[in-house]
């Protein structure tokens, strides 16, 4: 019989907590570590240390999916998990929600600003948005839907889940999106992060609406993919904190709007 230490002990009773202790704070710790001495003289985060600052992101949840999938469930666990990853086969449908609607609705809110307030909203192209999109949707997934969702959706039910895991995957980005850009939104940062966790709680609703159809990992990755790309390519260049925040917050109440009809089509079940 294998012997279980202290700290698998611990993993197997309090397996969620210990996931995002451990999602949270590879990326944390390198984000104050990083940041911090920025933040403190009032510059901007150079090149360097922001794709350093990204991989702690990656690393994070992926690493704390894959190493409490093993500690808690073994290695018939982490086959599963590659399963999941692997389960391609699903109606194409799927596949057109879960790599266009984002991008479609970025395009959409910026073309109605662009229209009726000013072209400076026009959006922008940022080819490196791709690279960005994909590898947070590949890495991030393993543990957000990998690991910690199906538990929260025994625990909560799927609209409480998405709820819970949407509020912690907003909390998860404040050092690494938010400290560092604190000095340039100045007054504005609040309002700024009030909708991203906006957008983010909302996109993670119709994210698991689409896992309870599905439960394939492969598809949020995707669409994690998906929306962070579309973002980051097309986001209109060059604006002011004033401007920045009006976007994402017709972007946040643009997504949340059809959250809200998700959810009141399906009666809160999201599918499931």
């Amino acid at each position: 019989m294998r012997s279980i230490g202290p700290s698998s002990r611990v993993a197997a009773s309090r397996p969620l907590t210990m996931y995002f202790l451990i999602a949270f704070g590879i990326p944390w710790i390198a984000g104050i570590g990083i940041i911090g001495p920025v933040f403190v003289r009032g510059d901007p985060v150079g090149p360097g240390a922001a794709a350093f600052l990204f991989a702690a992101m990656l690393l994070g949840p992926s690493s704390a999916g894959i190493a409490m999938t093993s500690v808690v469930d073994g290695r018939a666990a982490l086959r599963e998990l590659a399963q999941r990853m692997l389960r391609a086969r699903v109606g194409p449908w799927w596949y057109g929600m879960a790599g266009l609607l984002f991008p479609i609705l970025v395009v959409c809110v910026l073309g109605a600003l662009t229209l009726w307030i000013s072209p400076r909203y026009a959006p922008g192209f940022l080819p490196l948005g791709v690279a960005v999109g994909l590898l947070a949707g590949l890495f991030e997934e393993i543990g957000w839907t990998g690991f910690a969702l199906p538990r929260l959706l025994v625990r909560f039910g799927a609209l409480r889940a998405a709820l819970t895991l949407g509020a912690l995957w907003s909390a998860w980005h404040v050092v690494a999106d938010f400290l560092g850009s604190a000095s340039q939104l100045m007054s504005y940062w609040l309002p700024h992060f009030a909708a991203f966790c906006v957008a983010m709680i909302a996109t993670r609703v119709l994210m698991v609406a689409v896992y309870t159809r599905t439960r394939s990992v492969l598809l949020m990755q995707l669409m994690h993919a998906s929306s962070t790309g579309s973002l980051v390519m097309l986001g209109p260049q060059g604006l002011m904190p004033a401007e920045e925040v009006l976007w994402f917050s017709a972007y946040a109440a643009t997504v949340a709007l059809l959250a809200a009809a998700v959810v009141v089509a399906t009666r809160g079940r999201l599918g499931g």
